[in-house]
């Protein structure tokens, strides 16, 4: 967490108001870099005051590992600012994050964080519970799982992704199909009643240079 949350209780003749405009004072007070910010929460006040980088640090899988969801393909983003383990769920059909863009600076931790998530799936769930496609143009970072039961395909080459898509976009309706025989909506019910399909993970590298190309752009906005 980028900031220290203070919680304060309030008794019933203080107005939240006077806490508020006590925001420079605390500043002042405390000698800090930037305005604490106040807001009103259930039953509390809250005074989040900003760490100094030196301050944050780094989250170990292991201090969390046993805590991440073993039922759902979750993906684990950092802790909130109560130390809590975030999540998001990638597998629910009602998921509003089925797909993640990741962006940043030059040597920001971009693919390490993939690939902590691509770990984290593995320790979590079975090669026949989840499978993964992954397209590394760089051939550095995934590298190393290639050979694993996990991995259904790796490619490394723009044409290789354009085929993948495809192939990936006939699986989906293919299992659509599969789907509407059995009268299940979606994969979580389909496997509710018993029958097994892993479910497909695409790891895209270097995304923001495959559609750079002007051709390679228009034909992956056919296939996504």
């Amino acid at each position: 967490p980028s900031f220290n949350r203070i919680k304060i209780g309030i008794g019933n003749g203080t107005k939240y108001s006077v806490l508020y405009k006590l925001c420079k004072d605390i500043k002042i007070a405390c000698a800090l870099r930037t305005d604490p910010l106040i807001s009103a929460q259930a039953g509390y006040v809250s005074i989040d005051i900003a760490k100094s980088s030196a301050d944050r640090r780094i989250i170990h899988y292991e201090d969390y590992s046993l805590k991440m969801d073993r039922e759902r393909l979750t993906f684990a983003i950092g802790v909130d600012i109560e130390c809590k383990l975030v999540e998001v769920d990638m597998s629910s059909p009602d998921s509003v994050c089925p797909s993640f863009l990741i962006g940043g600076t030059p040597r920001c931790g971009k693919s390490q964080l993939v690939m902590s998530f691509v770990i984290s799936v593995m320790d979590r769930f079975t090669p026949e519970q989840v499978q993964f496609i992954i397209i590394d143009p760089k051939q550095v970072d995934f590298r190393i799982f290639e050979n694993l039961a996990w991995v259904k395909e790796y490619k490394c080459f723009a044409e290789d992704a354009i085929e993948v898509l495809n192939d990936l976009l006939e699986e989906s309706q293919d299992r659509y199909s599969k789907f509407a025989k059995v009268g299940a909506r979606n994969l979580a019910e389909y496997q509710d009643m018993g029958y097994k399909m892993p479910r497909l993970v695409v790891i895209y590298d270097e995304y923001a240079d495959h559609v750079g190309d002007k051709e390679n752009k228009a034909t992956l906005e056919k296939v996504l």
